[in-house]
């Protein structure tokens, strides 16, 4: 079975007890067959702990709170994330509100607690969070805060309903948070073909969260026409992922079922390339299973006179 490993931190891999590479900001691949052996993933620092597993199905199935698995379809990409939080306890932000007093600390892992007269909320993350803001706003009779987590590789925002108990009703990555009368917006740069810049709406209801409208733009230096014909169907997947306007895209049949294409892809949350022992005109679409486990399904693209014209997948 085919294996990529890939780490947040300098690290190194044993296999069977021999060292074999790292693993840090790049993939080290392995070929390894049954009875599959003991891998180790060694932090070159010495304020982690080491991971050690063996590849089976109770690993790749249920994977530690530090990993992610995803199935490629005949092989699978292992990420290790930041294996142990400091020990010490330590407050990283707390604001105390009219009715409610929110705090992100850490102890013995990074933790939030949400607390009001009527109830109390507790959350732990499995990801390293270097600072921490916070604000109330009231919409109505309800009572709302925004706390904004600022992780190694980006922001988090989780909104909380503390009208009466304590209650996660939004949690998303973001860019920047804008407050406004309905609710609020969310900005959020892609790291993508065309640098999307994806706006959202999303409006506080009776019953949560809803979401509003979408404005999506492109890179102002992104040129639909001049990228190479291969490179089209990223293009258009990124756009329909976003929710863009893909129409200059697609033609032929699949622009006459362009309604039916949601339901066609389903909710993928990435793109990405086929690993080798895929065909070469695949295209991977990256899904969300369960918890830290995720897999890829695979499309080819029939392409005439620079318009997407079939779609199948395999």
């Amino acid at each position: 079975m085919y294996f990529y490993f890939s780490t947040d931190f300098p690290s190194a891999i044993k296999l069977g007890g021999i060292y074999f590479g790292t693993a840090y900001k790049s993939v080290a691949f392995l070929d390894i067959y049954e009875p599959y052996p003991l891998i180790e993933i060694l932090p070159l620092s010495g304020n982690r702990l080491s991971s050690a597993f063996f590849p089976n199905s109770d690993f790749l199935d249920n994977p530690p709170e530090n990993a992610t698995v995803t199935d490629l379809k005949g092989g699978y990409f292992i990420r290790f994330s930041e294996p142990c939080a400091p020990s010490e306890f330590k407050v990283i932000n707390q604001k105390k509100y009219s009715g409610a007093v929110i705090t992100v600390f850490i102890d013995g892992g990074y933790r939030s607690s949400v607390e009001t007269e009527n109830g109390f909320l507790a959350e732990t993350f499995d990801f390293r969070i270097t600072a921490a803001e916070f604000t109330q706003k009231f919409y109505g009779n309800r009572s709302i805060i925004f706390s904004e987590l600022t992780t190694e590789t980006g922001k988090i925002l989780n909104v909380y309903d503390v009208t009466i108990k304590p209650e996660l009703i939004f949690s998303e990555t973001l860019s920047e948070l804008e407050l406004c009368a309905e609710g609020f917006y969310t900005t959020e740069q892609k790291k993508d073909v065309q640098k999307h810049t994806v706006k959202t709406l999303w409006e506080i209801t009776q019953n949560g969260v809803k979401r509003g409208k979408r404005t999506v733009t492109s890179s102002e230096n992104f040129d639909k026409n001049a990228i190479p014909e291969k490179i089209l169907p990223y293009a258009f997947l990124e756009e329909f992922g976003c929710g863009g306007d893909v129409s200059e895209y697609v033609g032929g049949e699949v622009k006459e079922n362009a309604e039916h294409l949601k339901d066609f892809f389903g909710d993928f949350i990435g793109v990405t390339t086929p690993p080798f022992f895929r065909e070469y005109d695949e295209i991977g679409l990256v899904y969300k299973s369960k918890e830290r486990t995720y897999y890829v399904e695979y499309f080819t693209f029939k392409v005439e006179n620079r318009k997407i014209t079939a779609i199948t997948k395999k």
